[in-house]
């Protein structure tokens, strides 16, 4: 038996895991599946605000890999390079990836046959949100010649000349008599974040030839005969009281300079990535997603599937009705059938089935104990590829016991077998899968005690295959292990929690608890997530594996006074563990992010229970938080304040008394737990809500440490490990010092 140690901050650090919104790629041949690789080990600052630092906060800890899918043995192909969103030429013989070059990134490609790599230093490819990382559905994208890539690029268009850079002076302005003036100052922040340049990259001649410059846009489709190239345009935001979306145009591009054509208007869409080709080239299906909010906590997705003609002759045709389920995406795509006389599209209880010329339709469903996550197809593709010539791989995780499985959906019966279904996690989304042509598929699984993996099923066998371990050297970390916890609310209602306990935890044995609050989630459905869907300093394995209990409980909250709800969601579960025997009444601790950092310090004003305490890039006082102006003029946190997760209801003039009454700061007189404040500097806001938080708990005498961060962003699991490693190690020994010594 190896003697366990505790999970170290550096361990931390260098663990490999899936990205979100990083596509998988399988070589055509099915043979090598190529994946990107994401940790913790970056040498930057994370602030989206920082001029200097151009490198894209995904890109620069990335590494792409090539898993051999017959003996699971795996190559770097861009060595020690940062790499990102590797995508195989149709003949399988070249790999397209985006490489960090010095302090920009470029394409790079991967020689299969003898490993050469090419770095193309003068493709600098477009990143969005000012910088921040490059969109994962971005992917090089190969035309049908395996000659020719296509790029999104940074624009070599300025539309707009930045004052700022020429003068000393920033001038913000607003004028009441210009009609929707605070709309166009959104779209115009939302359109120079997007906005880059759409080229066809030779990469034997090295030349580049433009398609469209200085357009905001996501992602693109190549048309299955290589003549054109869609995409959705960002053309306006739609905001208000119930609803917040971007509207796009879908521009046809033809591959020979011909002008460009726009084929539908206004579609709402998360992403713009829910497009696809029909296999004849000549047509375009897409869905719509709207999100409508009937309140903070209630929400309702929308979402219909429209097939248009790619040269914008023919009108465009709604195929969904008003039987027809929600269709609205974040990544996927409408599927078409192999002969394109079908499109699939999934839901949230199975997948939906229409004709192209709309003449029928079948909805098909899994059972009710089943909810869908999503189906593993081929990321990006256009086509539906079925398993077993008539079956559609899903995802799902059981609501009820939280562990998730994958399911087979028979489109000729309507039938669903379940293949498996155990205390496990789905790892990232439906870009992190796979489908093979002869039907084997690849995803990534994770446990809570286990980072992700990469399994995969084969059709020959039908059975589930561990194929490659990102994190081979864990054996001796003391991983905790967890359960799902149920109490009684004040009110009455049951509620629920993940809870994580140390690898040898003895029932009965009385723990330090760390409590992790975080209002209006549903925190236990990450009950078999690694990470709780917590990384950073707040990671639930750097406590576990150090002997405390570690506790996620769920924190449903109503649209309005939201300090007063607090201590009813938190103080029932703690009543409960302590109980039960697993908790020590007189060692808790609570820790929360951004708006955790909220629930944290709006508990302490409230209780004494807690015995230390620790917040990161929370808002404590409502009334000074709701005037932060960003650096580019907009009042992003008004709409946050007013409608959203600030939940006041009104204007900080309409709800005076609501704003001061819930804002932790006007109480600070009350809290007697010792605090540990974080915050990154990068943020506009985020340093002075905490210094409002030190500079009144020191005026009052308690005990508080507020630490600073110089140019780091919002959240600490992007941040540079030098940063990382700092705010790890004090918080284990804030922790360390008022509780687990008792």
């Amino acid at each position: 038996m190896p003697n366990l140690q505790p999970l170290t901050i550096d361990k931390l650090i260098t663990l490999q895991y899936i990205p979100s919104r990083v596509p998988f790629h399988l070589s055509p041949d099915g043979k090598y599946l190529a994946i990107t690789l994401e940790s913790g080990e970056r040498d930057f600052p994370s602030s989206m605000n920082t001029q200097e630092n151009s490198i894209p906060q995904n890109l620069a800890a990335s590494q792409v890999k090539i898993i051999d899918t017959t003996n699971g043995n795996v190559v770097t192909p861009f060595g020690n390079s940062k790499s990102m969103s590797p995508r195989w030429s149709d003949d399988g013989k070249l790999l397209a990836a985006y490489l960090l070059n010095g302090d920009r990134v470029s394409l790079g490609i991967w020689h299969r046959q003898n490993g050469q790599i090419q770095i193309f230093a003068n493709t600098q490819i477009s990143k969005i949100y000012g910088g921040y990382e490059i969109f994962g559905c971005a992917v090089p994208q190969w035309m049908p010649n395996n000659q020719a890539v296509v790029l999104q690029v940074q624009t070599t268009k300025n539309s707009v000349a930045d004052s700022s850079k020429i003068s000393n002076v920033s001038v913000f302005s607003f004028d009441p008599t210009i009609e929707n003036s605070e709309q166009q100052e959104a779209e115009s922040d939302l359109l120079s974040w997007l906005s880059g340049d759409l080229v066809i990259f030779d990469i034997n001649s090295g030349e580049q030839k433009l398609l469209a410059q200085n357009l905001p846009f996501r992602s693109w489709r190549i048309s299955p005969d290589g003549k054109n190239i869609a995409l959705l345009k960002a053309v306006k935001r739609e905001v208000n009281n119930t609803h917040h979306w971007t509207l796009y145009d879908l521009v046809v591009l033809p591959t020979d300079s011909s002008p460009p054509i726009t084929v539908a208007s206004n579609i709402p869409q998360t992403y713009a990535v829910s497009f696809s080709w029909s296999p004849d080239s000549q047509y375009i299906a897409y869905t719509t997603h709207k999100r409508v909010a009937l309140s903070v906590e209630e929400q309702t997705d929308e979402g219909e599937l429209f097939v248009v003609s790619a040269d914008g002759t023919n009108v465009t045709r709604k195929l969904s009705n008003t039987e027809t389920p929600n269709l609205g995406q974040n990544y996927e795509t409408p599927r078409w059938s192999q002969d394109g006389k079908e499109i699939y599209c999934l839901t949230s209880s199975g997948v939906w089935i229409t004709a192209t010329e709309g003449s029928s339709c079948r909805n098909l469903t899994v059972n009710s104990d089943m909810e869908i996550l999503y189906w593993i197809q081929r990321p990006l593709f256009n086509l539906c590829t079925l398993w077993d010539n008539n079956k559609i791989p899903l995802a799902f995780r059981n609501p009820q016991t939280l562990n998730s499985g994958l399911a087979f959906l028979n489109i000729e019966t309507g039938e669903n077998t379940i293949l498996f279904e155990d205390a496990q996690n789905f790892t990232a989304d439906a870009l992190s899968t796979e489908m093979g042509n002869n039907g084997d598929l690849y995803f990534a699984l994770e446990t809570a005690d286990t980072p992700a993996e990469i399994c995969c099923v084969t059709d020959k066998d039908k059975e589930t295959k561990q194929l490659f371990v990102p994190n081979p050297d864990l054996s001796e970390v003391a991983f905790g292990k967890s359960r799902l916890i149920s109490w009684r609310g004040y009110d009455g209602s049951e509620c629920f929690g993940a809870l994580m306990l140390p690898q040898n935890y003895v029932e009965r044995q009385k723990l330090p608890l760390i409590v992790n609050v975080y209002g209006g989630v549903n925190n236990s459905c990450f009950l078999n997530n690694f990470d709780f869907g917590w990384s950073g300093h707040q990671h639930p394995q750097l406590f576990a594996s150090r002997g405390y209990a570690y506790l996620c409980p769920d924190m449903p909250m109503l649209n309005r006074d939201p300090m007063r709800q607090l201590p009813g969601l938190v103080l029932p579960a703690i009543n409960l563990l302590v109980d039960m025997g697993i908790v020590d009444s007189e060692r808790v601790g609570v820790i929360g992010q951004s708006y955790g950092g909220y629930c944290v310090l709006g508990l302490l004003t409230q209780t004494n229970r807690f015995k230390a305490a620790v917040t990161s890039a929370g808002v404590y006082n409502m009334t000074s938080f709701y005037g932060i102006l960003m650096s580019h003029g907009k009042s992003r946190w008004i709409d946050w304040a007013e409608t959203a997760q600030g939940r006041m209801g009104g204007s900080l003039w309409e709800k005076r008394d609501t704003y001061i009454e819930n804002s932790p700061l006007f109480y600070l007189d009350r809290v007697e737990t010792p605090v540990l404040l974080i915050s990154g500097t990068g943020e506009p806001g985020e340093a002075s809500q905490a210094s409002e938080v030190f500079s009144g708990l020191r005026r009052l005498g308690k005990t508080v440490e507020m630490r600073l961060y110089d140019r780091e962003g919002h959240y600490s699991g992007g941040w540079s490990q030098k940063s990382l490693r700092d705010v790890g190690a004090r918080v284990i020994s804030w922790f360390d010092s008022y509780i687990m010594s008792g």
